[in-house]
């Protein structure tokens, strides 16, 4: 997510890493999870950068891993909280 901001006239943009939102609406669902599947199995390349550091959801510095695909899930069900 990109936050805009003014500060004495000047426009300043700061990019805001929102735990497990992979497609940048800046909030973690299905379609998200979708996105890490894909990922995982090599059939969605384009998750990199931000994105990828937002697929941490264990936050254990593996990015994109099976961890962070069933935690993933389980925050999506309310099974467990970040």
């Amino acid at each position: 997510m990109v936050i805009k901001f003014s500060l004495n006239n000047e426009q300043l943009e700061h990019t805001v890493v929102v735990t497990g939102d992979l497609n940048g609406d800046g909030q973690m669902g299905n379609i998200d999870l979708l996105k890490l599947v894909r990922y995982k199995v090599g059939l969605d390349t384009n998750l990199n950068g931000v994105f990828l550091e937002a697929a941490d959801v264990h936050k254990d510095n593996k990015y994109g891993n099976d961890i962070d695909i069933l935690k993933m899930a389980r925050v999506i069900v309310r099974l467990d909280s970040l």
